[in-house]
């Protein structure tokens, strides 16, 4: 919520576009708390999870995860 908390000001709420917001399960730089309370705050964002990603969710362990999940929003 902290990293979060230093984007208030940005106006994310103005954004009409579908977001995607994809994260790792074994993120340990972004806690996924802090992730969904950004997601929450953009009006057409979708969350997703991919359990076994770290940070960086297109090159973790299961890229076909990734690549299933950014097919399916687009």
């Amino acid at each position: 919520v902290m990293q979060v908390a230093a984007l208030t000001p940005v106006p994310f709420e103005d954004v009409r576009v579908p977001t995607l917001f994809l994260h790792g399960g074994q993120d340990t730089v972004v806690p996924r708390q802090d992730a969904e309370a950004l997601e929450a705050r953009f009006p057409r964002a979708e969350f997703r999870l991919i359990p076994s990603a770290g940070h960086l969710v297109q090159l973790g362990p299961d890229v076909a995860a990734f690549r299933e999940t950014l097919r399916a929003f687009v």
